[in-house]
């Protein structure tokens, strides 16, 4: 496993749900989470690193056709950077589970970019943007060629 820094761990939360993340770079975040809220965000979705809640820019939903319908893995890009912070994700390991259909937040588990025990939920307030509260969706193969889209700090 090769990386600079450890992954951060945080939260993609809704004033009253959270599910788990890890920022991975500046500005990127993935996160394991209902589809519908990848889908189809809700206004007060928001990234927490610690108790500081960070506006998302876009949402990349990868689409594993193995995994459950109800869940999705997806790659988030925040508004604004965040600190010189940056995990090098081993491309060939991630295409080899891919093709092993083996869903990608496992594969990042299975690297030790995100931890088998979570810390507790943060107490998570509403968020108030002062930006519009849409944020781009995008549905993303999970497949070699779609590599720098998905993980695009490290192309």
């Amino acid at each position: 496993m090769s990386r600079r820094y450890a992954p951060s761990v945080g939260w993609l939360a809704t004033a009253d749900e959270r599910w788990p993340g890890v920022q991975l770079h500046r500005d990127a975040f993935v996160v394991d989470a209902p589809l519908g809220v990848l889908q189809a965000p809700p206004g007060d979705l928001a990234v927490f690193l610690g108790s500081v809640a960070r506006p998302i820019a876009e949402i990349l939903v990868i689409e594993e056709s193995h995994t459950s319908p109800a869940r999705a893995t997806a790659m988030v890009r925040l508004v604004q950077e965040l600190g010189a912070r940056t995990v090098a994700v081993d491309r060939t390991a991630v295409i080899e589970a891919w093709n092993s259909a083996v869903p990608l937040w496992d594969t990042l588990r299975d690297m030790g970019f995100v931890p088998t025990e979570w810390p507790d939920r943060p107490v998570v307030r509403p968020v108030t943007r002062v930006a519009p509260s849409v944020i781009a969706v995008k549905m993303v193969p999970a497949a070699p060629a779609d590599w720098c889209t998905i993980f695009w700090w490290l192309c």
